[in-house]
């Protein structure tokens, strides 16, 4: 049997698929990857494309609004609708 046949058909005997980590024992590195990927799809398309800059220096100087929206204002649906400063211990200064 060919080595491309053979690993197709460990394979189709075991429950994962090539490229996909066990449900049980999730890879870390991966979940890792999947949230910098996702970043970069929302940084594309809410920040650096959402609307014509008149330079790269406007863009950039765009970013800092952005990033405050985006931690403190927008919610997140992958962390319960909340947003990432209300998931941290204090974050808004609500408690002296």
């Amino acid at each position: 049997m060919r080595a491309s046949a053979n690993a197709k058909s460990s394979a189709a005997s075991s429950d994962t698929s090539p490229g996909k980590s066990s449900p049980t024992y999730p890879d870390p590195q991966l979940d890792k990857h999947r949230s910098i990927e996702r970043l970069n799809r929302t940084l594309a398309t809410e920040w650096a494309y959402a609307r014509p800059w008149s330079s790269n220096d406007d863009r950039k100087a765009g970013l800092t609004t952005w990033l405050d929206h985006y931690n403190l204002d927008r919610h997140h649906l992958g962390i319960g609708g909340k947003t990432p400063i209300d998931r941290i211990n204090n974050g808004r200064g609500q408690y002296s």
